[in-house]
């Protein structure tokens, strides 16, 4: 729509210029031709000029009534967005926004709903008391909980279109704390972790089933130490106006990653299952 309110006035302009009369702005100065003055090409332009007034026109009341279905059916508020902003001393930063309406919230403007066919795309906004990657080991019948301070989050997901979902998580391992520093350097040690190896584990899912009530289940692969393994993941989401909750305590099986060689894959000493537990407050990125 944009191109044919640049476009259309410059095809007007060029309809006089080719019938070789003056174009003036209110008797100021004249602006220069911008075509050869002819016939044929007067007529050209002139059938050009309402072709394009047409096709703006049509563009035009469907943008109109677009922006009125989105308000009024898919009920995302859209006119009074647009209504109450316009009060306020943005008014040039937020046409900025609406020209970007239609493709992705600006991250540094006012939050807009996403479309329901839109995909959302989250960005890790806060996680919560030290996680996402807060975990539990089970050491000689006592419960040895530890974070990982280091993790980058690319989430793709909406409930309403979960096969377009994707979960892509990078865990630094070399950022295991205990809180005990004897302890994570024998994590991070070649028995265990081996983080000069394996400096990063990945998880990516990209399979969703809504199970109700806000939960879901991710089916995704887990790569730690090389070795890649299908891990599902429950997980509930919880989505406010401005960003969501992510939440989920999946268990993971160490030694099926290696994660445990020698004396480390005795199970008496250290227990096989880990609970690890994530919960992340997202925005719109």
């Amino acid at each position: 729509m944009y191109g044919l309110i640049f476009i259309t006035p410059l095809v007007g302009w060029m309809m006089p210029s080719a019938r070789n009369f003056p174009v003036s702005r209110f008797g100021l100065f004249t602006l220069p031709d911008l075509a050869q003055p002819g016939t044929a090409t007067y007529d050209f332009f002139r059938e050009a000029h309402e072709l394009l007034a047409s096709a703006l026109f049509v563009v035009a009341t469907l943008h109109a009534f677009a922006e009125l279905k989105q308000h009024f059916i898919d009920k995302d508020n859209v006119l009074t967005h647009v209504a109450r902003e316009s009060r306020t001393r943005e008014t040039s930063r937020l046409l900025i926004c609406e020209l970007h309406h239609a493709f992705e919230a600006i991250r540094d403007c006012r939050p807009v709903p996403a479309r329901r066919n839109e995909l959302r795309r989250w960005a890790v906004e806060h996680a919560a008391e030290g996680q996402p990657t807060d975990f539990r080991r089970y050491a000689s019948r006592r419960t040895v909980e530890g974070k990982f301070e280091k993790f980058t989050a690319d989430i793709k997901f909406d409930p309403k279109d979960l096969a377009t979902g994707r979960f892509d998580v990078k865990v630094d391992m070399t950022s295991v704390n205990t809180r005990d520093s004897e302890r994570d350097s024998t994590l991070k040690g070649a028995d265990l972790f081996s983080v000069k190896q394996f400096p990063t584990a990945q998880y990516v899912a990209e399979k969703f089933t809504d199970k109700g009530k806000g939960q879901y289940t991710a089916a995704g692969k887990l790569t730690s130490r090389n070795v890649t393994k299908d891990v599902p993941i429950e997980f509930t989401f919880e989505q406010k106006d401005t960003g969501a909750w992510l939440k989920g305590a999946p268990s993971i099986k160490r030694l099926d990653f290696g994660v445990g060689q020698g004396d480390w894959k005795d199970t008496e000493t250290v227990a096989n299952e880990v609970k690890v537990k994530f919960a992340l407050l997202f925005n719109n990125s």
